[in-house]
């Protein structure tokens, strides 16, 4: 049985030249006189990245070629680091009382308003986790989910690095070979997906 979620991560020389970013889900009711009805249908946006290849190397060919299969093109998702947005300095997480489960988010702020985005897919070797401002090496911080615990109580602080988690979006990837060590893809799409 394959897994809907694969716990590895997208080629980061790759991702490098990705573009793409959030996309929102807004529907719009244009009325008669011009006035619009907006809805917003996802609470929390998805992302979308795509990979515009003139060329890869044979290397980096066969890292892609290697992914796509074991996703089974769009079955399973993995984790993708976003260049344009991967980090969280210091964000406040809550208080803990001494073991409760805190969740991973990251703030954005412009010109008084602010929102929350929740961070499930923390990276290895990035965490930093602070109470009161003092680091607790002992603090629980599950990678995969984002959840993290302290046994202190006070304000809890996260550092880390964080992926997005995408799919695959196609199940065929067709190639055209320039030479035996070179491949041009158009288009490498990749979208968000929940977990």
């Amino acid at each position: 049985m394959i897994a809907s979620f694969l716990e590895v991560r997208f080629p980061v020389d790759i991702s490098h030249n990705a573009t793409g970013g959030a996309r929102f889900r807004t529907l719009i009711h244009r009325a008669d006189g011009g006035g619009e009805q907006r809805i917003q249908t996802w609470s929390e946006p998805l992302c979308e990245y795509a990979f515009d290849y003139f060329a890869l190397t044979h290397e980096q060919r066969e890292k892609i070629i290697a992914l796509h299969r074991i996703a089974r093109g769009k079955l399973s998702g993995f984790r993708f680091k976003d260049w344009s947005d991967y980090r969280i300095v210091d964000g406040v997480l809550g208080q803990s009382t001494g073991g409760n489960l805190l969740q991973a988010s990251k703030s954005y702020h412009f010109e008084g308003l602010s929102v929350q985005r929740t961070i499930r897919k923390l990276v290895a070797g990035t965490v930093v986790v602070k109470v009161n401002g003092v680091v607790d090496s002992s603090a629980a911080v599950n990678l995969n989910t984002g959840a993290v615990a302290s046994a202190q109580s006070g304000m809890v602080t996260l550092t880390a690095e964080f992926d997005v988690p995408v799919r695959f979006d196609l199940d065929y990837l067709p190639a055209t070979m320039v030479t035996d060590q070179i491949a041009q893809w158009e288009q490498i799409p990749l979208v968000g997906v929940r977990v």
